[in-house]
């Protein structure tokens, strides 16, 4: 099993991990019900950008890019479009911060 996230997060940021896991389930229960009604990734990558910033966006948009097809490459040109040149730049911070560490769970 991995670390707490809940609880390293809830360390992080000065709350309860209970608190940590009623936001992160309410923001993600709203991000499917985006994708749901939408039937597209768009209005999920846009939401997290206006509403959680354009870190949140990347790392959805990363999230959504590891299960894309390689034939329909959509989620890149949508972080492009959404973030514009501020994806270069997070980019390059996640490839730093992740330097080094080993790929799990596949």
């Amino acid at each position: 099993m991995t670390e707490n996230w809940a609880e390293n997060i809830a360390s992080q940021v000065g709350c309860t991990a209970e608190q940590v896991r009623q936001v992160v389930t309410t923001a993600l229960r709203l991000l499917h019900e985006a994708a749901h009604f939408d039937k597209t990734c768009n209005r999920d990558i846009l939401e997290s950008r206006f509403q959680f910033g354009e870190d949140a966006c990347f790392h959805l948009g990363g999230i959504l890019y590891e299960w894309e097809d390689d034939e329909n490459p959509i989620i890149v040109e949508t972080l492009q479009r959404f973030l514009g040149y501020e994806m270069e730049a997070i980019n390059a911070k996640w490839l730093e911060e992740t330097k080094g560490r080993e790929v799990r769970y596949r």
